[in-house]
């Protein structure tokens, strides 16, 4: 086997050559799906199902996806946890040694997966079932109920003796039917029901009997039943499916607008859509409007929400109210009234409408025309942003609260008095004047009008 190793990349974590993968695999992940899926999948109670299936249609190749459920936020308006995509490889096979690379490579990344993974889901590939469980060796499995509906239908239709229409709906509904085998809740109860099927399927359909014996019942018994699942989340009322990563295949398909794309830019595309991903929820974290929620303390079915993102009540601003005596270099380029409105702004925004970033270098500022709010950059020379008023003179409410809460006041201020407002008198300056005189300040801006801030810019790339 040739492996290349890519330096610097923390989302392209191996890319090799090898002739069981059909000479191709790429196992892509952030590190921060990885810490997802240790906290969401291995927590207790109620932990996510680590998901994994093939999808194609997306360029010369497969692609094995993971997804997990984030247990700490709902779908905004549902009381459906969201459904994110984890670590994923591009192959050219559908083989056991396809999903091998991409448990390896997560197993070498958090090795505590190995043995702390709560459950896994896939739907009947004998490929990924046999790499799960050679991996993961204490998760308990579970099969998607109507990949397996699938196949016994398939087998009805074409066995050696086909069933007769009323036979094959008789039969399926007393395995997936609201009373069927698939719905029992306990082994006493599935016992007997399976007894009570055989001595009927023994009179109207002993092929299929026999087939029902040797290749699926063991496999509806311990991995397809509400019992089973009910092992892994307490408070189901159905057997597992794997709707909730078809789901997520579907994404990624739209994420690509049903195009195939060459490597290079698939690639790129899914480390955008992991981004996309992280944003969405840090906005949930933030109380911030998009897809996401969190889920309320009070909820017992869930674990309570304790995201590393999320500031604790000592990061919130606290009180550091501005005065007059404290920007009196602003007389100089603002007028009386330009400056209490400023300073008025700037003290109703210091509190709860200001927090940290997501990182060091970053605040971010409540907007009240715009859903957005306003992101606060520090500079070398001090903090930016990107409103019309700052573009228009070099300082707003959003920066001088901002300033104000990290003492950085005076020197903000010097800003002004380093000339960097002299762009704003370029016009003035094209034409002699016989007498020196004053110039008159430009007009301003009112502090109160800024401009949207895209919420992408909070962000690093990986």
């Amino acid at each position: 086997m040739e492996e290349e190793k890519v330096a610097g990349n923390r989302f392209i974590r191996r890319m090799c050559k090898d002739d069981d993968c059909g000479g191709m695999a790429i196992v892509l992940f952030s590190d921060d799906q990885i810490k997802d899926i240790q906290k969401h999948c291995c927590s207790e109670p109620n932990p996510s199902v680590l998901s994994v299936d093939f999808t194609f249609e997306l360029g010369d190749f497969y692609l094995l996806v993971t997804a997990y459920s984030h247990t700490t936020m709902y779908v905004r308006g549902t009381s459906r946890h969201p459904i994110l995509m984890g670590p994923i490889a591009i192959t050219k096979t559908k083989s056991t040694k396809s999903c091998d690379i991409l448990f390896d490579k997560m197993l070498d990344a958090a090795p505590d997966l190995r043995y702390g993974l709560k459950a896994t889901g896939s739907d009947s590939e004998a490929s990924i079932r046999k790499s799960l469980r050679e991996h993961f060796k204490f998760a308990w499995e579970l099969v998607c109920v109507l990949h397996i509906k699938r196949d016994i239908e398939y087998k009805m239709q074409h066995q050696g003796s086909p069933l007769p229409q009323n036979t094959r709906k008789l039969v399926l509904d007393s395995i997936f039917g609201t009373n069927g085998l698939v719905m029992t809740s306990s082994s006493e109860e599935f016992n007997s029901l399976l007894s009570r099927l055989y001595e009927n399927w023994d009179k109207i359909c002993p092929e299929f009997l026999k087939y029902f014996k040797q290749h699926q019942e063991s496999k509806i018994r311990e991995h397809a039943t509400v019992k089973s699942y009910r092992r892994v989340i307490s408070n189901v009322d159905k057997p597992f499916t794997t709707n909730s990563i078809e789901g997520l295949n579907s994404v990624i398909k739209r994420w690509q607008k049903f195009q195939k794309k060459d490597l290079d830019c698939f690639i790129s595309d899914m480390k955008m859509l992991v981004k996309k991903q992280k944003e969405d929820v840090e906005r949930a974290c933030k109380d911030f409007p998009g897809p996401y929620v969190l889920v309320k303390a009070s909820t017992n079915d869930v674990p309570v929400v304790e995201e590393a993102n999320i500031p604790d009540e000592s990061e919130t601003v606290q009180s550091c109210q501005i005065h007059l005596r404290d920007v009196t270099s602003l007389e100089s380029v603002l007028t009386d009234c330009q400056i209490t409105n400023l300073i008025n702004k700037a003290n109703s925004l210091i509190g709860s409408h200001l927090r940290k970033g997501f990182d060091d270098n970053t605040w971010l500022v409540k907007s009240f025309t715009s859903a957005e709010p306003h992101v606060i950059t520090k500079a070398k020379k001090g903090f930016i942003c990107k409103c019309v008023a700052y573009t228009t003179r070099n300082i707003c409410s959003h920066v001088l609260a901002v300033a104000s809460v990290e003492n950085e006041i005076p020197k903000q201020l010097k800003l002004l008095s380093d000339g960097n407002l002299s762009k704003l008198d370029k016009k003035k300056a094209g034409k002699k004047k016989t007498t020196k005189r004053q110039p008159k300040p430009p007009a301003r801006l009112s502090p109160d009008r800024m401009e949207n801030v895209s919420f992408s810019d909070m962000f690093c790339s990986y």
